[in-house]
């Protein structure tokens, strides 16, 4: 599974910070959205949502209970009704890998469709983000792989 952004929440988010309604739409959706929510277009049907607080005083503790106490997820349909429990995954300390393989150009290569990006026909830009850098990081002997074109 490839991963790709499709929107902020909090103060880079379209809610500036302010708390807000989202709602997220599947590929092709062509109907009305109600109003009063920030609406987002999801280039697929299947989402993950890992949330990212920052520390006070030290703690992550009062972000991580802000998360727990102001998430909701459910379905449009049961907007009026009380949301169920959220299960949330600590991973805190855990080996955690969103290590994946992707494959950029206009056309999706045959049983990897979820881990393409298409280029739309223009040169893809490509990102590095590195969490918890290492030491060839920070003496600047690291080296990004050169990118593998496939078939």
């Amino acid at each position: 599974m490839g991963f790709r952004w499709v929107t902020d929440v909090g103060f880079t988010g379209p809610d500036k910070g302010e708390g807000g309604k989202y709602l997220l739409l599947p590929p092709g959706y062509k109907g009305e959205a109600p109003p009063g929510y920030h609406i987002v277009h999801s280039p697929t049907v299947s989402l993950w949502a890992p949330w990212r607080t920052f520390l006070e005083d030290g703690s992550p503790a009062p972000g991580v209970e802000r998360v727990k106490r102001f998430t909701k997820i459910y379905p449009l349909a049961d907007a009026d009704k009380p949301a169920s429990p959220m299960k949330y995954v600590n991973l805190s300390g855990k080996p955690f890998s969103t290590i994946v393989d992707l494959y950029f150009g206009p056309n999706a290569p045959a049983g990897l469709e979820s881990n393409w990006i298409p280029t739309m026909g223009k040169e893809p830009y490509l990102w590095l983000r590195l969490y918890g850098p290492e030491e060839a990081f920070w003496d600047k002997t690291f080296e990004m792989p050169d990118v593998e074109l496939a078939d």
